[in-house]
C-alpha cells in the first residue's frame, strides 16, 4: 500500500508527505491470516520557504500503519457465475500522530504546510478475487466508489501480488 498527500504546487512553504506499507496475506484452505506487516515511517519532503521548518517528532508511522486484521472472510469459488475466491480483510490500524512542525518564522499558529493536512484515508477494508492474475490495483477511486480518483495532490494504491509457494 502506498499514499500521498501533496500540496507542493500551491507555491512556497508547501509539502508532500508519502507513506508505505506492506503485509503478506496467507490463504491455506479455510485459514487465513496476515503476516510479515512492514510499514515504513512517514515522510515529509518541503518546498524553499523563507522560513525552515523543523520536524519535531520524527520519525513518526504514517497513515499506513497496519498492526493487524481484525477479520478475513473468504468466499469460495462457486462455477460457473463465481469463478474465484473472494476476500475481505478488515485491517487494525495504529495510531499515527500528526507531524510536530514548527518554523522559524514568527506567525500565529501552524505553518501553511502543516495546516494542509490531506483527505486522503486508509480503508478499513479491502476486497478482491484471489484470481490468477500475477498482479491486481486497487486505487482511490475503487476504495471510495469513484467519489475520489488519485491525482497529484492525493491518492492511494494498493498492490495485490500473488505468491505461490
Amino acid at each position: 500500500m502506498s499514499m500521498w498527500v501533496d500540496n507542493s504546487e500551491d507555491g512556497i512553504c508547501t509539502m508532500r508527505g508519502e507513506d508505505r506499507g506492506e503485509f503478506t496475506v496467507v490463504l491455506e484452505g479455510t485459514r487465513s491470516m496476515i503476516k510479515e506487516i512492514n510499514n515504513q515511517s512517514f515522510s515529509l519532503r518541503f518546498n524553499t520557504c523563507p522560513c525552515a521548518f523543523v520536524w519535531k517528532n520524527r520519525p513518526i508511522p504514517g497513515p499506513i500503519n497496519t498492526i493487524a486484521a481484525s477479520r478475513i472472510d473468504v468466499t469460495p469459488a462457486s462455477l460457473p457465475s463465481v469463478p474465484f475466491r473472494k476476500v475481505r480483510i478488515m485491517l487494525k490500524h495504529g495510531f499515527s500522530p500528526l507531524p510536530d512542525i514548527k518554523t522559524t518564522c514568527r506567525t500565529w499558529g501552524l505553518p501553511p504546510a502543516a495546516s494542509a493536512s490531506g483527505s486522503v484515508f486508509l480503508p478499513p477494508m479491502i476486497e478482491f478475487e484471489a484470481n490468477n492474475e500475477a498482479e491486481q490495483k486497487i486505487t482511490l477511486n475503487e476504495l471510495t466508489r469513484g467519489s475520489m480518483r488519485n491525482d497529484r495532490r492525493q491518492g492511494v494504491i494498493i498492490i495485490i501480488k500473488q505468491i505461490d509457494e
